[in-house]
């Protein structure tokens, strides 16, 4: 019988897959399998998967998947044999040899849904360092074995550090979805917010590779950055739904943290991206509906600076007149001043016309005046 199924997506980093694997080989638990799912990276993976499975009888290859790790992980998940789910992504592996019969007995003697324990950070040397993330109170370091609320756990990160009941996960339909980045968050949310008991372990069960340098190299793609923006909208959606409020706030949070940085950069491939996911969503944000408000308008205002045609002028100004931002939100003076001359222009070539004029008058704090509550720019 099967107890633990671990699942390990194969990808474009082939070199790091034996590491990985040789850590699952030393776990003393051996009634396990591991199941490799090619996501057809365009490497010669299948080749290195059947060379490994020579080398280890307790792997098990799928292969066929096109659409990414997530529908890799949801293959596996219904074609695996184990009792619970452990996660391995290629170049992280267990740190202790006895991890996985550790978080296996603990499932087994509570019946539980899901034992989480602690990781730690695989440098470019090798090394095990700590996250970061613990310092930050992101994530909740167990010093002792426990049993906590699922509101508890904190942020929902690090869904590796976790081993899942498979029924569980069948039962209530939880999968990884088809995002490019931000998929984890999104699984774990759904598993809490399902669940009503976290059993948690002091052993140091995860290495993480640090890979910063990928990261932000995605981060340059628009399309990872629409999934960055709707995988905030869907977790935030989850754990608001069920009243996780201390972790929904935080998350709503680290969200406008980095609207602040797409201001920062003026990168409006993030504003696009927040406005897809967040199109009629705005309310999930709570109390931060306001900080949403004067992103959007920020980036509207520098992108009717930007538009070339009398379609995008006014399919922008448009929006921003929906918005009512003068009258429901507050926005800094700068804005504001820029969104009445918006407002104020007679028509395209009107604004054209001015726009240069008015922002060199705006840098100087020249031609402003109120009228009737109303903050005003001279022509």
């Amino acid at each position: 019988m099967v107890k633990v199924s671990v699942v390990m997506p194969v990808y474009d980093i082939n070199n790091l897959i034996e590491k990985s694997i040789e850590s699952v080989n030393n776990q003393s638990l051996k009634d396990i399998e591991l199941i490799c799912i090619s996501t057809n990276s365009g490497y010669n993976s299948h080749k290195l998967l059947d060379d490994l499975s020579k080398k280890y009888d307790f792997i098990k290859i799928l292969s066929g998947v096109e659409k990414g790790s997530s529908a890799a992980r949801n293959l596996a998940i219904s074609s695996c044999s184990g009792e619970y789910i452990a996660f391995l992504n290629p170049g992280d592996i267990f740190i202790d040899k006895g991890a996985l019969n550790k978080l296996y007995k603990k499932a087994k003697k509570f019946d539980a849904d899901m034992v989480s324990a602690n990781l730690k950070i695989l440098d470019s040397k090798g090394k095990l360092i700590e996250d970061p993330r613990y310092k930050a109170n992101d994530l909740e370091y167990f010093f002792i074995e426990n049993v906590m609320r699922p509101k508890h756990y904190g942020l929902p990160w690090a869904y590796y550090k976790n081993i899942y009941k498979k029924d569980m996960l069948i039962k209530n339909n939880i999968k990884f979805p088809n995002l490019t980045i931000g998929e984890g968050p999104v699984f774990l949310s759904e598993v809490l917010t399902t669940i009503s008991e976290v059993y948690i372990m002091s052993i140091d069960y995860y290495g993480l590779l640090e890979d910063n340098e990928e990261y932000f190299n995605k981060f340059k793609n628009s399309n990872f950055k629409y999934d960055y923006m709707e995988h905030y909208k869907r977790v935030i959606k989850v754990l608001a739904f069920h009243k996780f409020k201390k972790n929904s706030n935080r998350f709503r949070k680290l969200l406008l943290s980095d609207l602040k940085y797409a201001i920062e950069n003026n990168d409006t491939d993030i504003y696009k991206g927040f406005k897809d996911a967040f199109h009629n969503h705005i309310y999930i944000l709570g109390f931060l509906q306001n900080n949403a408000y004067y992103f959007n308008a920020y980036f509207l205002i520098r992108m009717i600076r930007e538009c070339k045609t009398v379609e995008e002028f006014y399919n922008y100004k448009d929006e921003l007149i929906e918005m009512d931002l003068i009258r429901k939100h507050y926005l800094p003076k700068d804005l504001l001043f820029e969104l009445i001359f918006i407002f104020s222009s007679k028509n395209f070539e009107d604004y054209k016309l001015h726009i240069d004029e008015f922002l060199e008058s705006l840098n100087n704090g020249e031609n402003l005046y109120c009228e009737d509550d109303l903050i005003l720019y001279q022509k």
